[in-house]
């Protein structure tokens, strides 16, 4: 969303807001302003160099040289002449050196800001998911959705935005960014215009002051097809302009006055000349992937007797994808999930109790199949339903933003790459990692795979032991392990590998990346993945077994209430507006409940004598 500045310059809402926040307290000191906005998340396709950053590190870049003394010295003076990759690391060695906690929190602060104006995200998140834990901070909060937004992880930032503007109701940056973050992407809906246009309204009796506004709201009302209250407004914004501004915005009063709207935000043109050649594919995919060795010591009971079944160990490796260089990684929740008891004794019911663990990280082999270890990890957070975990590398207190130089943190595809037409000629082809082996080395390439373009599978959740639907693609002829990110041509993970079971052998499935930011996002904050709650059971109808074929079965409830009970056994073909929804679809809308603490949902019910459908509105819990 783009809207005048008072000196004619065109500058985006959330641009302003955020400058404004970061110079009247975020920053510790003044130097460290860098404008972030939203609009600026769609951008061209990358070019082949595999790390694109701000100023490339050489030579007089070397930090080994600088007095610990003079390290934030330097850095301001890196920052000012936009060496934001040397401020960086400068501040990331402070932060080591630090003397106390609030010496180190200033500089962690610092540090993120660093990492953000340098491009790296996901970087960022992990030092400020970390400030935020020790100390709650809504400041640090629009920082992060800033960084999530620039990360191309629009759902997180939309749903972390949500819940931070409902816990602070009266933080006006919060909702400006959040009408911003609503309306500055080429996927914006009427339903995120609408919300927008709610987050806007409060600044009503501001627009003398700040023009600017009506053009906002009149946007978000545009968006909203309330054409009335725009054209109200864009007037208003444009009886406040100079003539040449006013030309340029009586345009978009005369669609308005026709009621035409048209996102502003286009999809980025890029240069299909551009594709990243295989080799460079493939040495992204080496620094961006890491090989997860678990191994476990369980005890086992008898459930019946409450006799010792015995001991069991268990030894796996998996693949996982790096979120970020400073040690977070995205795994199959296969990889760390507890197995079951009768996976070790054939029908007999029991329990399993953890006896040991350990997680250690290991890069991908080399030319000469040696790795590296990186150290044990431990499981931050665990999302059965979506099949995702996130797992952090384990160190000592004193160097816990230490960043690894062989680790590449994994881009992953926008979700407007899905309905962008001008590049979906050009990612039809889908690789994943591989390994040539030879006499004397191990040669890294890509292998292409296929995707099932459907994007539905229906299979058996182990989680609830029975029948569901979910948005995930299959995937033929690939051989890597769970957690695996896949690539299309642009050398971004279009999602990782996960199993699913079926009566017969287990299946291997890509978990969309769009789920995969959307989660991991949460799961990095938080450890878990907030979601309102419902007492009942739902699970996906499998295509060709009933009418309709798709949507979610009621197949029990867990609640008394009659207005639950009398659920049991329905198919749910809409939620929230959302048609025919799989678990990824129900999910989403529970996270979505959450996040802005809905008190009630709209059920849409098929009803197979009319073949027809009616709502229902039923409460949630949080």
């Amino acid at each position: 969303m783009q809207v005048i500045y008072e000196k004619g310059t065109i500058m985006p809402l959330s641009n302003l807001s955020l400058r404004h926040l970061l110079v009247t307290g975020l920053l510790v000191n003044a130097w460290f302003f860098q404008p972030t906005c939203y609009s600026q998340v769609a951008t061209p396709a990358p070019v082949e160099e595999s790390v694109i950053s701000s100023n490339p590190q050489n030579a007089e870049d070397s930090i080994d040289d600088v007095p610990i003394p003079f390290l934030m010295e330097e850095a301001k003076d890196a920052y000012d002449k936009k060496n934001f990759s040397r401020a960086a690391r400068l501040i990331e060695k402070a932060v080591v050196n630090s003397e106390s906690e609030d010496e180190s929190r200033n500089m962690k602060t610092l540090l993120a800001i660093a990492l953000v104006s340098n491009q790296e995200h996901v970087d960022a998140l992990h030092v400020l998911n970390d400030l935020i834990k020790s100390k709650p901070d809504p400041n640090l909060v629009l920082v992060r959705s800033t960084a999530l937004f620039q990360a191309g992880w629009r759902g997180a930032a939309l749903d972390e935005l949500r819940r931070d503007q409902r816990l602070n109701p009266n933080n006006q940056q919060l909702r400006k960014v959040l009408a911003d973050a609503l309306l500055s992407s080429p996927i914006a809906t009427g339903s995120e215009a609408a919300e927008a246009l709610t987050a806007l309204m409060p600044f009503e009796e501001e627009i003398a002051d700040d023009p600017r506004i009506a053009a906002a709201i009149a946007m978000a009302a545009a968006g909203a097809e309330n054409f009335e209250l725009a054209i109200k407004m864009q007037k208003r914004y444009v009886g406040l302009l100079d003539s040449t501004q006013r030309q340029r915005e009586a345009e978009t009063l005369s669609r308005y006055e026709a009621k035409q709207y048209s996102n502003p935000t286009s999809f980025p043109t890029w240069d299909p000349a551009k594709l990243k050649s295989n080799k460079v594919l493939a040495n992204n995919a080496l620094r961006s992937m890491v090989m997860v060795r678990l191994n476990r010591e369980m005890q086992l009971t008898e459930a019946v007797s409450g006799k010792n079944a015995g001991i069991a160990s268990e030894m796996r490796t998996h693949f996982g994808t790096v979120l970020s260089s400073m040690g977070t990684i995205l795994v199959s929740s296969n990889t760390v999930r507890m197995p079951r008891f009768n996976d070790h004794i054939h029908g007999v019911a029991g329990s399993v109790k953890l006896l040991s663990e350990q997680i250690e990280l290991f890069t991908m082999p080399d030319d000469s199949g040696k790795s590296v270890s990186l150290g044990l990890a431990k499981v931050q957070g665990i999302d059965e339903p979506s099949g995702l975990a996130v797992l952090k590398v384990v160190h000592e207190k004193h160097f816990e933003n230490v960043k690894y130089d062989e680790l590449k943190t994994i881009d992953f595809m926008p979700e407007y790459r899905l309905l962008d037409p001008n590049t979906k000629i050009h990612l039809a082809k889908l690789y994943e990692y591989s390994v040539e082996k030879g006499s004397k080395t191990n040669k890294a390439s890509l292998r292409e795979v296929t995707a099932d373009l459907s994007q539905y599978s229906a299979y058996h959740d182990r989680t609830m032991d029975g029948p569901t639907m979910a948005r995930l693609a299959k995937v033929r002829g690939s051989h890597s392990l769970a957690g695996a990110p896949i690539f299309n041509q642009l050398g971004e993970c279009v999602g990782i590998t996960h199993e699913i079971g079926f009566d017969e052998a287990p299946r291997q499935v890509i978990i969309p990346s769009d789920v995969c930011t959307r989660v991991a996002a949460k799961l990095m904050a938080n450890g878990v993945v907030h979601r309102a709650s419902l007492p009942i059971v739902v699970g996906g109808i499998m295509t060709g077994v009933r009418e309709p074929l798709m949507g979610m079965s009621v197949m029990k409830t867990t609640s008394k209430d009659p207005i639950f009970k009398s659920l049991e056994g329905d198919t749910i073909v809409g939620i929230n507006g959302i048609p025919t929804p799989t678990l990824t679809e129900w999910l989403t809308v529970l996270e979505r409940a959450y996040a802005l603490d809905l008190k009630t949902l709209v059920l849409e019910i098929y009803d197979p004598a009319t073949k027809g459908t009616s709502c229902m509105e039923i409460p949630v819990g949080s």
